[in-house]
């Protein structure tokens, strides 16, 4: 039933395997310098890409650095602000205290001499209204103790008197 069948190496494998032999060793020496060129600029291509990325590590490290200086620069100065800072506002406190002190002193000074003025004012107000009344009365008295005849004989005197330093 079945019929054996035999490969046929000579007539047909072997020519095909003889052929892909010489097609693969003609395509490697038709492409072996494209290939190699290729993989030759791969390789360069790979190397500056290396440098590149040595040299931007290389730069994000002194940026990295510098940027680590300012921050030690800024807390330093941060620190010498707030410092002066303390200092100046001790100072202008001092400044403040001093200035309220002498505002003070110059009001309890004011407020004294007003108070003085105004004693003074009162004391002479009072003698005013002393010296007024006592004239009243004193007039009042007199008004009662002295008759017509003596006031006739003050008036003529008075008269007398007038004509005398007019001559």
């Amino acid at each position: 039933m079945h019929e054996q069948m035999e490969i046929p190496w000579r007539e047909l494998v072997i020519p095909q395997a003889v052929n892909l032999v010489i097609f693969l060793g003609l395509l490697i020496y038709a492409l072996r310098k494209p290939i190699r060129d290729h993989f030759i600029g791969r390789a360069e291509q790979f190397e500056q890409h290396r440098k590149k990325a040595a040299e931007a590590k290389a730069t994000a490290e002194r940026k990295h650095y510098d940027v680590e200086v300012q921050l030690r620069e800024l807390e330093q100065n941060a620190k010498g602000s707030l410092q002066d800072a303390e200092r100046e506002a001790v100072g202008l406190k001092e400044k403040i205290i001093n200035e309220a002190k002498v505002a003070a002193k110059r009001a309890a000074e004011e407020a004294e001499s007003m108070a003085m003025f105004e004693f003074q004012r009162a004391i002479a107000l009072l003698r005013t209204q002393i010296v007024d009344s006592s004239v009243a009365e004193a007039e009042s008295n007199l008004k009662k103790q002295v008759d017509a005849k003596t006031k006739s004989r003050l008036n003529d005197d008075f008269v007398h008197k007038l004509q005398a330093a007019a001559k």
